[in-house]
């Protein structure tokens, strides 16, 4: 049973905006399908279809998250005076009882999906995708499985608490360093990549496996964690929290980018400021403690999982069905958010929530109310 409980308001929003806005991008590059103008975002350099830019970073945002509110937990896990250490153990039975079941649910559904269409997949690609390293199988199309082609975000997740919470297992004064290290030999690792190697498997593999954005994240929690006067000055500030807003603006209006090098570190740290902003009680530019986005917040989970399948379906039953004008994508876009909405709800109620109940018998500390990292 929890022995302490901490709060962090604001952070279901944070995440229902990014799984909303993940959704919306990915009904965009689906639009011809559908018989839609696939252009309605515009097209990037090499004549893509560009959906929404800030949902082509909304799972930077899930990582900067993560990253924040995982240790944040695990850091109040030491207890006050630093005598306490990491329950290895129960962290990985939160973690199996959270992910697993959606994830192997979904996995199954899918494989049966694609049975029953002929198109079994390889061997390899169910192997990988079972094992949580589906990153690995984006190094090659090959493997890919496209309804479940978005795991690998999954997959970098979970390998990356692999290791994360033995380095925390004890309490440190290096932590901050060591979250700086790892974030600047992963960020150099690129840019060697992407300047000497930019068509290998190396330079794909470093760009979705992105340790460092939730190492960003980690980072935040130390300095928030110690009360560190600087970190609590930048981010306590109304100018800082506007300037962090107007980049989420940008990105809707698909209009920020500085440098492809370095974009997704930029909005690792404005998903930082933007969560530190929720914690303000008195420069909170934008407050998302909002009951809507409270409840797809809890169940962002499920929407991003299953969404993908719901774009599938559609684009195979309903592919005729939307007028090429406003109200024809006004259906598509309200429908297929609705059944996602509708389908991660009933996941949340029937599916997960049972094996939630159950974290409670492996929780030091828990988020009040409990939510899911």
């Amino acid at each position: 049973m929890a022995e302490r409980a901490i709060h962090f308001p604001g952070l279901n929003g944070v995440r229902a905006l990014a799984a909303v806005s993940v959704v919306v991008s990915h009904i965009t590059i689906r639009l011809k399908d559908f018989g839609l103008d696939p252009f309605l975002f515009g097209a990037f350099e090499d004549g893509r279809p560009r959906g929404l830019d800030l949902a082509s970073h909304g799972v930077t945002i899930f990582f900067a998250l993560s990253g924040f509110l995982i240790t944040s937990l695990l850091l109040a896990e030491h207890g006050p005076k630093g005598t306490n250490k990491v329950n290895i153990l129960y962290f990985y039975n939160r973690r199996i009882l959270r992910i697993w079941p959606l994830y192997y649910a979904y996995f199954a559904i899918v494989l049966v999906v694609l049975f029953a269409q002929g198109r079994p997949p390889s061997g390899t690609s169910m192997a990988l995708y079972a094992f949580f390293a589906a990153n690995v199988a984006f190094l090659t199309n090959e493997w890919v499985l496209v309804p479940i082609a978005h795991f690998w975000s999954l997959a970098v997740e979970e390998q990356f608490y692999m290791f994360w919470p033995w380095v925390l297992r004890k309490r440190s004064k290096f932590l901050l360093w060591i979250c700086l290290l790892g974030i600047a030999v992963q960020f150099i690792a690129k840019l060697i990549c992407y300047k000497w190697f930019p068509d290998s498997l190396v330079n794909t593999f470093i760009g979705i496996t992105r340790f460092h954005c939730m190492l960003i994240g980690a980072a935040a929690a130390v300095l928030h964690a110690s009360g560190t006067p600087w970190f609590r000055k930048l981010t306590d500030n109304r100018i800082t929290q506007m300037t962090a807003w107007s980049v989420i603006a940008l990105l809707l209006l698909n209009r920020f980018h500085i440098a492809s090098i370095i974009d997704r570190e930029i909005v690792a740290c404005i998903t930082v400021l933007i969560i530190m902003g929720q914690l303000s009680a008195t420069n909170k530019v934008l407050d998302l403690e909002r009951p809507l986005l409270d409840r797809l917040g809890k169940i962002s989970y499920g929407i991003y999982v299953v969404h993908p399948l719901i774009i599938y379906v559609m684009t195979n039953w309903m592919n005729q069905m939307f007028d090429r004008n406003v109200f024809g994508y006004v259906l598509l876009y309200g429908s297929a958010l609705l059944a996602t909405f509708v389908v991660a709800q009933l996941s949340y109620t029937y599916l997960e929530k049972p094996f939630l109940l159950m974290k409670g018998r492996f929780t030091v500390v828990r988020s009040q109310p409990e939510r899911s990292a």
